[in-house]
């Protein structure tokens, strides 16, 4: 192997692979003032000198013994796809030439090749590395930006969520901590100016204790599962969908806007799946509220899970939100996912709910199938691939 390093303020790095002494050296003097130099004269050698160093631009010749020019280029592919290569060939090998362009090649060179057209084509692969790379970063800042915006989204739809949580946490607190203070004022009157508690008197007191220590737990509990529900996390884990959805039909329970309201919940035997729990909160959640809305806070709306099996003959987890209100017209049916379009009326919704959930059901696979008669009522079905 023979290999030369020269450093300075040049366009880019090139890496030279030729079995040839003479093509090597020549390609040296003429491109040594515009680039930073590395010459192999095997492909194996360079193969792992360019895993770890990724130059701009990587000339091989095609014929070479051990590893020819068309196995380097697919192995510099597996590598690093930004990596522009040009092919050197003889007139014999012209076909193979061509032909590595499709398989991924920038440009080909016909020895004996002119000094110019030599120059100009390393010129253009580097520049055009530079852009692929610069539209890579772009597209990962972009993803980065969907990813934060995301997050943000879930947010402030939780923050939304919380606004009419609220009134309904406070009232189901209050009843256990109502209850709490009436057997503590119970007990504070059966144990008044008596220093000896025995019989019917101690039963009594481990009694009230016992209940006022259960109403305690509720309290808690109930706080607890606000301040989950609360939480964004990024993490992905194994999630209990029953679980998840039981959480949300407990905050839900004794809320101001669901008291006239039945909700049953019909859970099936159904596996837990990978993802993260703050997404699916959020979903089920949006579900849930377009559902009471449906009903005017006064119906049935019924939670079901289940395996089902769709006729393209996969099978899925159907989580459904039934309910018996207004229904949907057809024509808004056909608009429901779009952002910002809402069917709730001026002033009612964000029009955001849908949209959220349907892109965060979409990244895992799945579906959301909506069926609604107006008058009768929606079935909205989350599917989810396991």
């Amino acid at each position: 192997m023979f290999k030369q390093a020269l450093t300075g303020n040049k366009l880019g790095t090139v890496i030279v692979i030729d079995d040839n002494a003479n093509i090597r050296e020549s390609i040296k003097m003429i491109l040594e003032d515009e680039c930073r130099l590395q010459f192999f004269d095997n492909g194996i050698t360079a193969i792992e000198y360019i895993k770890d160093t990724r130059p701009d631009i990587v000339i091989t010749d095609i014929s070479m013994p051990r590893m020819n020019g068309i196995e380097v280029l697919r192995k510099i592919k597996e590598i690093d796809k930004s990596i522009q290569v040009i092919m050197l060939t003889g007139y014999a090998s012209v076909e193979s030439a061509r032909a590595s362009v499709r398989y991924g090649a920038y440009d080909y060179i016909v020895k004996p090749y002119d000094t110019d057209k030599l120059v100009e084509i390393v010129k253009s692969g580097i520049n055009y590395r530079k852009q692929l790379l610069n539209d890579q970063d772009n597209i990962n800042k972009i993803r980065q930006l969907n990813k934060e915006m995301e997050r943000e989204m879930i947010k402030s739809r939780k923050l939304a969520y919380t606004g009419q949580l609220s009134a309904g946490i406070i009232h189901e607190v209050s009843n256990p901590l109502s209850a709490i203070e009436g057997y503590l004022h119970i007990i504070q009157k059966k144990i008044k100016d008596k220093d000896v508690l025995e019989g019917e008197e101690l039963d009594f007191l481990k009694k009230y204790l016992a209940i006022t220590h259960n109403q305690l737990r509720r309290s808690i509990r109930i706080i607890r599962n606000h301040l989950d529900f609360l939480k964004v996390s990024n993490e992905e884990n194994l999630i209990d969908i029953n679980e998840c959805l039981e959480e949300i039909m407990t905050l839900l329970k004794y809320q101001k806007i669901t008291l006239n309201i039945e909700l049953k919940s019909e859970y099936g035997n159904i596996p837990r799946i990978r993802g993260n729990p703050d997404h699916f909160q959020q979903i089920f959640m949006n579900m849930l509220y377009n559902a009471i809305h449906a009903v005017e806070n006064k119906g049935i709306i019924i939670v079901r899970t289940e395996i089902v099996t769709e006729q393209n003959g996969r099978s899925y987890i159907s989580i459904s939100f039934i309910d018996n209100g207004h229904g949907i017209p057809k024509d808004k049916l056909e608009h429901i996912f779009e952002p910002f379009y809402s069917t709730k009326g001026k002033g009612k919704g964000t029009g955001l709910g849908m949209a959220i959930s349907y892109e965060i059901i979409k990244k895992y696979g799945g579906d959301i199938i909506i069926k609604s008669t107006v008058g009768k009522g929606t079935k909205i079905s989350i599917l989810i691939p396991f």
